[in-house]
């Protein structure tokens, strides 16, 4: 099992962990189960970088022979994880659209899960193969499914118990079963951090800079100061990093400038970079 963390959080266990900026695709053929919690990021900006970070990686599959599963908890966060990137509201859900869409030919099965039917976009919800319905309560089946009642007895639904589903498929077979609760599920109360001793170090949030402002990232600060490092001019790092020279060299400076005020510089220290400590030229 791998955990995968935010940038800023560092987790130990018996289990690997890795750094989300760390992680490349070919980790994925390591590892039978990789995981990733709200639990192992300091923020919830950090979270939604991550979730936006992990999809992209996950794209990068070209070929497949094995299908891997992919389980989405609570998927209508996945569309608000894009709008707090800075995605409008429309290419958040097209984005989403498009990745269940073409899922299948990256060699992955998607479990999406919802806590209510209808907080899943229509062209999302056309897309299962499958729906696993559980007890809807009081509210009852929205007007999309109410010609269930035809076949299940209403009450049945909303009292259903937890242990029961109704299955509809794509091609409209309908069905009705029992999945037993497994052993290694967590029950309510539990706090599986301490039960499996995994302990978390949260350390100061990233920032992860803002397109729509053109406020730099932690990550680009850090390779500025590497470019400058290892020599680069800075007419040369502004045309490679896309940014003004002004921009560049007043990172420059303010790397030195921490650097001479508190011994090492807050953004490199965030990342932990080895180049923290050291005054550019």
């Amino acid at each position: 099992m791998l955990f995968v963390t935010g940038d800023s959080v560092d987790v130990s266990s018996s289990w690997d962990a890795i750094h989300l900026n760390e992680l490349k695709l070919n980790d994925f053929n390591k590892y039978k189960v990789i995981v990733s919690v709200s639990a192992f990021y300091g923020s919830l900006r950090e979270e939604h970088q991550a979730v936006k970070q992990l999809m992209e990686l996950l794209w990068k599959r070209t070929h497949w022979t094995d299908v891997w599963y992919m389980l989405i908890r609570e998927t209508a966060n996945l569309i608000y994880s894009r709008l707090s990137i800075g995605e409008d509201q429309t290419r958040a859900k097209a984005y989403v659209i498009y990745v269940m869409r073409e899922a299948r030919h990256m060699g992955y099965a998607v479990g999406a899960d919802a806590i209510r039917y209808m907080s899943i976009d229509i062209d999302l919800r056309n897309l299962a193969d499958y729906t696993f319905l559980k007890a809807c309560g009081q509210h009852g089946l929205p007007d999309a499914l109410r010609w269930l009642y035809r076949y299940y007895e209403p009450y049945s639904i909303m009292r259903m118990p937890i242990d029961r589903f109704i299955l509809i498929s794509r091609t409209g077979t309908l069905g009705r079963g029992t999945f037993t609760c497994p052993p290694w599920h967590k029950n309510e109360k539990e706090d599986l951090l301490r039960q499996l001793d995994i302990q978390i170090d949260y350390g100061e949030p990233i920032d992860y800079g803002d397109k729509g402002f053109k406020r730099i990232s932690d990550f680009e600060h850090k390779d500025i100061v590497q470019y400058r490092l290892e020599g680069t001019a800075m007419n040369k790092i502004a045309e490679v990093m896309k940014r003004s020279n002004r921009t560049i060299e007043v990172h420059i400076k303010k790397h030195n400038l921490d650097v001479e005020k508190l011994g090492y510089c807050e953004r490199c220290k965030r990342l932990k970079s080895e180049v923290a400590t050291r005054k550019l030229p």
